[in-house]
């Protein structure tokens, strides 16, 4: 129970909490994957965003950059967290030897758990940015 409660208060943006003791389902090649996903699409969301606000668009048009907003976030809060969200709902973990399924019931249950809450912290951070983005008069 204390593994849960550590694990999913430093999920809710506590950074003072020391992540290491939260099971992972990536290494360190998984996790340099989405590292490079992630300043990609951060990338594309900023020249996208540039692109929008040098043309003018409509604010429904701007909600688009939800998406590739959406997908860096993600990425990050799963290089944080050492969880991968698709590895997550399938019991599965790649520490650097390839995937192999999640052997402890307790462990598997606690990384479905880190996945639903790197899905809605990167929904809710996404939703900051883009509602500023929107509706802020630039």
């Amino acid at each position: 129970m204390a593994l849960m409660f550590n694990c999913l208060a430093w999920s809710m943006l506590d950074f003072s909490m020391n992540p290491a003791s939260c099971p992972t389902n990536i290494g360190p090649a998984q996790r340099s994957k989405r590292v490079i996903a992630g300043v990609l699409m951060a990338v594309f969301s900023l020249g996208l965003a540039a692109a929008f606000l040098l043309l003018d668009v409509s604010p429904w048009i701007r909600i688009t950059l939800a998406v590739p907003v959406w997908f860096a976030v993600l990425n990050w809060f799963q290089v944080r967290q050492k969880t991968c969200v698709y590895f997550a709902a399938i019991g599965k973990q790649d520490q650097g030897s390839g995937l192999a399924p999640v052997e402890d019931p307790e462990v598997d249950k606690q990384l479905r758990r880190q996945a639903r809450m790197i899905y809605v912290w990167s929904t809710l951070v996404t939703l900051v940015v883009i509602l500023a983005f929107v509706l802020l008069p630039w």
